[in-house]
């Protein structure tokens, strides 16, 4: 059986240095089914890949978490 990962992406707000990308990659990390969450600090995107989907309001309230503002494309 295939196991195919889903990719979705956020744009998130307010981060200024790579602490502040560090900080919202481990708070989405958290979330149940998230294998990897990597973030561009330069273009402020979120690229999460997961085993099935996440619920939108779920990754925002990570990256609120993380002190920051995250919005679906």
């Amino acid at each position: 059986m295939l196991n195919k990962k889903m990719i979705i992406r956020y744009k998130v707000k307010g981060m200024h240095c790579a602490s502040c990308a560090m900080k919202v990659e481990l708070e989405v990390e958290k979330l149940p089914g998230v294998k990897e969450a990597k973030v561009s600090l330069s273009s402020g995107d979120l690229e999460i890949k997961c085993d099935f989907p996440i619920k939108a309001e779920d990754v925002c309230g990570a990256v609120s978490c993380a002190g920051y503002e995250a919005s679906p494309f």
